[in-house]
């Protein structure tokens, strides 16, 4: 088959039985396929909201969708265990308190937002996803930036057939992250960041600086890292603990370091300076409660802590970004609290449900006595359960995936199964592409040609699998962030060279050479964009 980034060789196929049946056989002009990945968070914990600053991966997990115009005004969403919504395109789509919580909310906000943006033609869709539901990995971010994709690809694909009518187009990535948090805050009722709908659209590493004013324009710098090359392996321990259970005490979070910030008159904590902070802190406990102040003294520490990590994977210093995680874990333990979620027993509470409650917090004390001197380790994600990551050396991942299956076994589940899986990092962002509707039909050739020519998508070559035939922006375009991005990191090595001739300060010429290396990184990264949503011609015989 055609080269489809993002999606394994048999989806395509296995997604088209899906729509089939769920939908019915009756012939479409086109088929639009989207996927988006799940999230890995490097480096920064509950900043973002903040205006601090991140480092997040895309995670090699997908959530994909697979659609067809309809010829109504109903959207039609298979979601498989989760349900089917509809959702009527002429009703005035405003958030539905009932939704809150649930994918339709968010299939829901996703038009919405769309519909401000141009025309969204009906269609049916079935959705299929990789990533486990709340386990700290990003489910919703991915669900959310798959569906902005695949209403832009539909909108192209209405577009080639009536280009006079102003159909919904596809989007700039960090344009869709945006639009995704909207979503998520007004729609699903969860007041997260934006950090993890914008490692989904870019895919690949991307450091994230939230401080700027305008906090829906955030600073994106790509970061050159491949674990594949070094020493050290990123990995996920499942503690088995829906964090989705619990958003109150998540939301929570961010309210008590809002709440910190309005006591000082700001908006975001990242408007206070860390000084004013300090010499007031007894005075914040005394107004706002010892909680709130914690939080809010983790964030200057986290944010910090960030940005030397960005610079320990510049370098190349394993054990120093190592040891960042480890600080961020005890400052999650200490001062945010969100490692484990805070449930009231009673006589009458299941055991089971007592070690389950407890599993991070007892995954976090296996690689505190398994890792300390070798690698890293933190709560990942919101935290309140979710998965734990570690930072292993490969001499040893073996030894420590087996030693930590083998303490959860004996000592809470006596289930024997796996817990711990490497992370591998995707280097693709949000993907959305269109396939004509014969692709899927057994046809002879001149039928497929003539089918496909009436459907207005011509010029696809008959042995080139591929062609780049839309131009418009979408989710899938880096060439201009990254471009930005090398000119930023440009102008912040030209500021570190300055100060470091004016100051004649050795840290400072250290820092200049490190913005110079960052700078050469974007810039190389720039020449790496790429057309953003294709029209594929899917052979299930070449597959």
């Amino acid at each position: 088959m055609s080269e489809l980034v993002g999606f394994t060789a048999e989806q395509p196929e296995q997604l088209y039985e899906a729509f089939v049946g769920a939908f019915g056989e009756e012939q479409r002009p086109f088929f639009a396929l989207a996927s988006a990945p799940g999230r890995l968070e490097l480096a920064g914990n509950h900043t973002d909201h903040q205006g601090g600053c991140v480092i997040s991966a895309a995670l090699a997990q997908r959530t994909v969708g697979f659609a067809a115009i309809n010829n109504t005004d109903i959207v039609n969403v298979e979601m498989g265990e989760f349900g089917r919504v509809g959702i009527d395109l002429s009703g005035d789509l405003q958030p539905v308190e009932e939704e809150k919580g649930t994918s339709a909310a968010l299939v829901r906000g996703m038009l919405a937002k769309a519909k401000k943006r141009g025309v969204v033609p009906g269609f049916d869709m079935v959705v299929s996803s990789e990533i486990p539901v709340g386990a700290g990995v990003s489910s919703s971010a991915a669900f959310e930036v798959m569906l902005g994709s695949i209403i832009g690809a539909i909108g192209s694909g209405c577009a080639v057939t009536d280009p006079d009518t102003d159909y919904v187009s596809a989007m700039e990535p960090l344009d869709l992250a945006t639009e995704a948090v909207e979503v998520e805050h007004e729609y699903f009722g969860k007041g997260c960041g934006a950090q993890d709908q914008i490692a989904s659209a870019f895919g690949g590493v991307v450091y994230i600086d939230f401080s700027p004013a305008s906090p829906e324009q955030p600073i994106v710098m790509p970061v050159d890292l491949n674990f594949e090359k070094f020493q050290f392996t990123p990995l996920l321990i499942d503690s088995r603990l829906d964090h989705s259970a619990y958003n109150d005490q998540y939301d929570a979070v961010p309210g008590d370091m809002f709440a910190v910030a309005k006591y000082f008159g700001k908006e975001r904590l990242v408007d206070v300076p860390r000084e004013e902070f300090n010499d007031r802190y007894d005075e914040v406990v005394g107004a706002l409660g010892e909680l709130p102040a914690l939080r809010a003294k983790h964030f200057f520490e986290e944010t910090a802590r960030v940005k030397k990590q960005k610079v320990a994977l510049e370098t190349r210093e394993w054990k120093s970004f190592a040891q960042g995680m480890i600080a961020c874990c005890n400052s999650q333990q200490q001062q945010l609290k969100n490692v484990t979620p805070v449930v009231d027993f009673d006589e009458n509470t299941d055991e089971e449900f007592k070690k389950q409650i407890n599993m991070p917090q007892k995954i976090v004390d296996i690689c505190a006595k398994l890792l300390t001197g070798w690698g890293g380790w933190r709560v990942h994600g919101g935290g309140f359960g979710g998965h734990i990551m570690a930072l292993c050396p490969n001499d040893i991942v073996k030894q420590f995936t087996d030693e930590t299956n083998r303490r959860i076994t004996d000592t809470m589940f006596p289930t024997g199964d796996n817990r711990v899986e490497r992370a591998y990092i995707d280097h693709n962002g949000a993907t959305a592409y269109i396939i004509p509707g014969t692709a899927f039909a057994p046809a002879t050739e001149e039928a497929s040609a003539q089918e496909l020519e009436a459907t207005g998508i011509s010029g696809i070559p008959e042995k080139e699998p591929e062609e780049e035939r839309f131009v418009p922006t979408s989710a899938v375009t880096r060439a201009q962030v990254l471009s930005d991005a090398a000119a930023y990191a440009t102008h912040m090595a030209e500021v570190a060279a300055k100060k470091a001739a004016e100051s004649n300060d050795p840290k400072a010429a250290y820092d200049a050479r490190v913005a110079a290396i960052a700078a050469a990184q974007a810039a190389r990264s720039a020449t790496d964009g790429s057309v953003d949503v294709k029209v594929a011609k899917y052979d299930s015989k070449n597959q």
